[in-house]
């Protein structure tokens, strides 16, 4: 039926009819790609977002298990944040690092960001040793640094001082701190 469409289009079809079994289907058919195919994974996550219960389960499972069976890490890093982005939560600690509220302090102190920025966004526990929500705290840093940016763009325009650059790279280093699996040691 839809068979020479982008898989963008064909996706959004069956969200707007509220056939999301159908847009499954169709992700799980098509060959796993950068663009397109990860654009109908995002427009996928965003219905499911949506959802609640048990209609939620039945589309966020099976997602879940395409993305897993990802062979490109890159790929699935990314369809794993751009979930996260819409409140989807598709890692369970199989495709980002786990990391704790202490490694999180200590990446934040090295890029020169503040624990409470972050923790501003999204929720912090208060035990050190207890295990952080990597997929946020990176989707919070690269906000952060997104943020920064269109502040720094906007000041250089209106002819006003701009903020350090270094702020704008500090976000942006945790936000790729957090997704490493050995982040830097310390600047002494």
């Amino acid at each position: 039926m839809f068979q020479g469409a982008r898989i963008t289009d064909v996706v959004n079809y069956h969200a707007q009819r509220g056939e999301m079994r159908g847009a499954v289907r169709i992700v799980r058919e098509r060959p796993a790609e950068r663009f397109r195919w990860r654009t109908a994974m995002a427009g996928v996550n965003k219905v499911a977002g949506s959802l609640r219960g048990m209609d939620r389960l039945r589309i966020e499972e099976p997602i879940r298990e395409l993305v897993l069976d990802l062979s490109d890490v890159g790929l699935q890093r990314e369809v794993v944040l751009d979930a996260r982005k819409v409140g989807v939560d598709l890692d369970r600690g199989e495709v980002l690092p786990q990391h704790t509220l202490r490694e999180l302090r200590r990446l934040t102190l090295v890029h020169g960001v503040k624990v409470a920025d972050i923790g501003r966004y999204t929720k912090l526990p208060l035990d050190l040793s207890a295990p952080v929500d990597t997929a946020a705290c990176a989707v919070v840093g690269r906000a952060l640094a997104e943020h920064l940016v269109v502040l720094v763009q906007g000041m250089s325009v209106v002819g006003k001082t701009e903020p350090e650059a270094s702020l704008v790279r500090s976000a942006m280093r945790i936000a790729l701190a957090m997704l490493d699996e050995h982040p830097p040691e310390e600047k002494s």
